[in-house]
């Protein structure tokens, strides 16, 4: 610190032409000093939970420990509040990393004699939403029951079925699971920008549960983003790339991992055909139909 102090004061007597101004100017330059270092010793012990902050007053340090305790429930909350629960595309595009990255948001759904796919569509303090097709919900019962990725079970409720789609809304209580389940759960990104630059040719992948809850992935390509289909009798998101029977109502992804649509239907000649999320988005913000 002397040396320092020295230096100081010697470039301040060059500025001033006068040593009294320098010894003034290294006074200040100490005493700064001292204070910077109070305060970073301040931060290191509040960014360091468990340590303890050590004040002084009139000659006596008193020792308090700073303790942060936090609950699953806490967690999963925080992760609502924040946008937490949302998947997040990759930066580059790489089907295998996207795929380890949305399982978590895609379920299996057991409905009587049938069983097929579904994608977590929202998160919030209450309830999960999720959504599959309306012709595997239609007879939606109180034994029927919903597979997590991380293995949970848990039933629901039949929460809407589109006029217009073959798409279907199911609600699980946030009650039914256990806070810390909740937070391995990821729901995916509500928005259409993705899925409006799609073009032909692009790299897309599905995810399904035919195997296991988020047990099947296969990359496609896409024919069209909106192609006509009869059966539907709607427009759809046309690709190449084959699906497994038990696949439908699982999601479709671009190469990054964004949500673009949910697996409808496949043919024995790899071709599959997705609800565009454009659509979800148009029924998901319609009332709910008794």
């Amino acid at each position: 610190m002397k040396y320092v102090s020295a230096c100081l004061r010697k470039q301040c007597f060059l500025k001033h032409g006068n040593k009294r101004y320098g010894k003034c100017c290294c006074i200040n330059i100490m005493f700064m000093s001292f204070m910077f270092i109070g305060i970073v010793c301040l931060c290191l012990s509040v960014f360091c939970p468990g340590d303890s902050l050590t004040v002084h007053a009139t000659g006596e340090a008193l020792r308090r420990p700073l303790i942060q305790t936090t609950t699953f429930q806490d967690q999963y909350e925080g992760m609502v509040r924040y946008g937490g629960t949302a998947l997040h595309a990759l930066e580059e595009a790489d089907v295998i990393s996207a795929y380890e990255n949305v399982k978590t948001g895609i379920v299996q759904i057991n409905a009587g004699n049938l069983y097929g796919s579904g994608v977590i569509w929202e998160m919030n303090e209450k309830e999960i939403v999720i959504i599959s097709n309306k012709h595997l919900l239609e007879d939606w019962g109180e034994d029927d029951s919903i597979i997590f990725w991380n293995g949970r079970t848990s039933g629901g409720k039949l929460l809407k079925l589109s006029q217009k789609y073959d798409l279907g809304f199911l609600k699980v209580e946030v009650n039914d699971l256990g806070y810390e389940e909740l937070i391995s759960l990821k729901e995916v990104k509500r928005e259409d920008t993705a899925y409006s630059r799609l073009k032909a040719g692009d790299v897309i992948f599905t995810a399904g549960s035919a195997d296991g809850a988020g047990e099947n992935m296969y990359e496609a390509s896409v024919a069209s983003p909106s192609w006509y289909i009869e059966e539907f009798d709607s427009y759809m998101l046309y690709g190449f790339g084959f699906a497994k029977p038990g696949m439908s109502g699982g999601g479709t992804f671009d190469a990054y991992g964004n949500f673009v649509g949910m697996l409808s239907g496949g043919t024995g000649g790899d071709e599959t055909v997705s609800l565009p999320v454009t659509a979800i988005l148009e029924e998901y913000g319609e009332p709910a139909v008794e």
